[in-house]
């Protein structure tokens, strides 16, 4: 486990254990086997049984087995706690480790000893065994998941009695074959979840306020070699490694296994406050590096970008149809409308098959002088890929057998719109060492500046499939493939971005750009989907990963995802000029708007966001924020406020403005919105701001950029330290409002903090 010199009180009193620390108290029975833990305020955030089941399957055995064991003399040394269980599927022994830190709870590696010949199947924490089935003990009010559901038909924050009959979810990179019972958000591997109490009954007077628990977190602190799972049935929980060695044969008895995967538990008021304590301990613990950009990575994983799915969805040109004559024609509707992105992208299928990482010679004729044409337009070039498939491996040097395999000894075969292909299984030497030249190749030809990271989430699970090398198994596949994949394409340009669907801190070291798509089951939702994402991937710019915001597939809802964005990353657009997907086109105040917060987002990845009048329980509504601010080395920079809440001291957050309509704010410079010199504002709407400028400063000049490159340009005086401005969207002239420039007059203007 990792060092920590902040340890928890531990006490020992006959076979019970406490431990105490700053933000939690740890009870345990070994009578019982019953744990819970205490908020600082004396409410239960979750209980259960310590215990693992552990399912084996012997040779002799007809079914699998799993019997729970009797805990023995436990022993405790300092903040370290040692429970050993006999008896443990007949005649094997299992070894438990805790630590308690002052904030935190550690918990593994885990050891499982057995004199028998037999294959560990799955390893089930925190759960009794009835006849011979594991059954999950962890009892809490409401789970919350963030990738538990690619629709919104099944959100994020669910009440736990609901699970009646049992549901296998994951937690790890996900599945798209038919080993999956829920539709998983694309290859969100969360690799944690979330739990909150209610110490009374539901509808009881002050439930959800002073009888409602603090949050407890509970994430990997390693990635394990095996599908990472959480089994929930008659109201409770359990996290599932799913090992199999029934049918891959890595972890086989006789003998000692360890699985060495860690675990960790945070606490704190809020579950979206417990995430970033999880975040921030493995920070602490040196498991996980906050990413410092440069430069010039952060001006390509900050800007604005238009990618061009959604306008080969709505024209039908996936696959074989798309070509060379549409990619031009999409590109001059985006000049023509206006916008403005910094970084274009080219989604699938621009490669004529899969594996070789070339672009089809036949459909896209002048590929290569179409992407010299967007960098002299002063654009960043961005490219889809799907490294981990081939449509046929002998078109870069190997075979059927560097393929993913199944139970019955033959390739994998996965199918896009009935165009089967393969799986590389990067465990082998002979496919890294041809996907790494392939990569090179690609990167030195077609000098991305972002690179599209798609499908790792497709690798198929254990039951179906295993890599040769059994040691990159499960979790622990998708990370090698992230690192042979990221490394080879920063051999080439260590600057190059890299843009992945993830929300896991252990991969974060891979992945520059957090992506939260697809929205394609959303519809009529987009813009709240993406808020709720929003939610939990904004806490990801406490490790250096912002995101990008693309939306869904109507413009309609688009202002709405991008007031959103703003905060957390980029703008972005994946729309299409044709008709979408409810007949609408971009509109000129659209345009506009995107235009407008392309000029607002702040060019750095590391920032803390704070939700402001957030809604953190409810199917439908939990899980959001209406507004949101955004804090740089500990100052407010940008605020994004929704007319529909207050500015005032929104979340306890002792904003320097205030406005009666929908407006995004942010500082143009390192320093706080209140103590720049150069402020920008995007209205959605027309009202009034009211912004506190630094100090002495008496007058601004205020530049109106409208779409189309004008610019009205007024001084206006300061009343008492406030700036008070007029918005609005449109102008008297007719003139669509892109953004405000404020410069104030305190002192020479700060250069702003741009690079693009």
């Amino acid at each position: 486990m990792p060092a920590s010199s902040d340890t928890a009180a531990v006490c020992l009193e006959g076979r019970n254990v406490r431990a105490r620390g700053e933000s939690y108290l740890w009870e345990w029975s070994a009578d019982t086997d019953a744990f819970r833990i205490v908020d600082r305020e004396g409410r239960t955030m979750v209980s259960g049984l310590l215990q693992p089941a552990i399912t084996v399957l012997r040779p002799t055995a007809h079914e699998n087995i799993c019997s729970a064991g009797r805990p023995k003399p436990c022993s405790v040394d300092g903040g370290l706690l040692v429970v050993r269980y006999e008896g443990v599927n007949g005649d094997a022994e299992i070894t438990l480790t805790l630590r308690f830190d002052s904030d935190c709870v550690w918990m593994g590696p885990l050891e499982y000893e057995s004199p028998s010949a037999e294959d560990v199947v799955s390893v089930h924490y925190h759960a009794s065994t009835t006849g011979n089935k594991p059954m999950p003990s962890l009892a809490h009010t409401y789970l919350v998941q963030p990738g538990i559901c690619q629709s919104p038909a099944l959100g994020p924050v669910l009440p736990t009695m609901i699970f009646r009959a049992g549901l296998t979810t994951w937690l790890g990179r996900g599945s798209t074959g038919p080993d999956y019972e829920v539709f998983q958000q694309w290859g969100l591997p969360a690799h944690y979840f979330c739990g909150v109490t209610l110490t009374s009954e539901p509808c009881a007077a002050g439930a959800l306020t002073t009888h409602r628990s603090d949050a407890f977190c509970c994430g990997l602190a390693a990635l394990p070699n095996a599908d990472y799972l959480l089994r929930l049935e008659e109201g409770l929980g359990s996290p599932v490694l799913d090992v199999r060695s029934d049918l891959w044969g890595h972890a086989r008895g006789p003998g000692t296994l360890t699985f060495g995967e860690m675990f960790v538990w945070t606490f704190a008021r809020t579950y979206d406050e417990a995430v970033r304590r999880y975040y921030l301990t493995l920070v602490d613990a040196g498991i996980v590096e906050v990413k410092r950009n440069s430069t010039t990575k952060n001006s390509v994983v900050t800007a604005a970008q238009f990618n061009t799915w959604g306008a080969q969805c709505a024209s039908g040109r996936m696959m074989s149809r798309f070509d060379q004559p549409f990619l031009e024609s999409l590109y001059e509707d985006v000049r023509a409308s206006g916008m403005r992105p910094r970084v274009f992208v080219i989604d699938d299928k621009w490669e004529g098959s899969y594996g070789r990482l070339e672009h089809d010679v036949d459909r896209f004729p002048e590929f290569e002088q179409f992407l010299g044409r967007l960098r002299a337009d002063g654009l960043k070039v961005g490219l889809w890929a799907a490294f981990l498939r081939t449509d046929d491996p002998s078109t870069i040097g190997l075979g059927e057998r560097h393929v993913l395999h199944g139970r019955a000894g033959t390739p994998v075969v996965e199918r896009n719109r009935l165009q089967p292909y393969y799986l590389l299984d990067i465990s082998q030497p002979d496919v890294q060492i041809a996907l790494r030249e392939r990569i090179r190749a690609f990167a030195e030809r077609y000098r991305p500046d972002l690179v599209k990271f798609d499908f790792g989430y497709e690798l198929p699970s254990l039951s179906v499939s295993a890599p040769a090398d059994r040691a990159f198994a499960g979790e622990r596949f998708l990370e090698r493939a992230l690192e042979l994949v990221v490394d080879a394409l920063r051999s080439v340009n260590p600057e190059i971005a890299v843009m992945y669907y993830s929300l896991s801190p252990l991969v974060v070291r891979h992945i520059d750009l957090h992506s939260p798509d697809d929205l394609f089951l959303c519809g009529g939702d987009y813009d709240l989907e993406a808020n709720r994402r929003f939610f939990f991937s904004s806490l990801l710019g406490d490790l250096g990963m912002p995101t990008y915001g693309s939306g869904g597939y109507d413009w309609g809802s688009m202002r709405q995802i991008w007031l959103d964005s703003v905060v957390v990353g980029s703008v972005g657009s994946l729309g299409a000029f044709s008709g979408d997907v409810e007949g609408g086109a971009p509109t000129s105040a659209l345009v506009a708007k995107y235009n407008g917060l392309a000029e607002l987002s702040r060019p750095t990845n590391v920032y803390t966001v704070v939700p402001l009048d957030a809604v953190r329980l409810g199917g439908s509504g939990g899980a959001r924020s209406s507004s949101w601010a955004r804090f740089e080395g500990g100052q407010l920079v940008l605020a994004a406020l929704r007319h529909a809440t207050s500015s005032e001291g929104l979340s306890g957050q002792n904003l320097p403005l205030t406005s009666t309509v929908s407006t995004v704010v942010a500082s143009l410079t390192e320093l706080a919105i209140d103590a720049s010199a150069s402020v920008g504002v995007v209205p959605f709407g027309a009202g009034a701001l009211t912004l506190s400028g630094p100090a002495h400063c008496r007058s601004a000049e205020v530049a109106i950029h409208t779409l189309g490159g004008g610019t009205r340009r007024h001084s206006a005086a300061l009343d008492d330290g406030e700036l008070r401005l007029e918005l609005s969207e449109r102008l008297d002239d007719g003139a669509y409002v892109e953004w405000i420039e404020i410069q104030f007059d305190d002192k020479p203007p700060r250069a702003r903090v741009r690079t693009r």
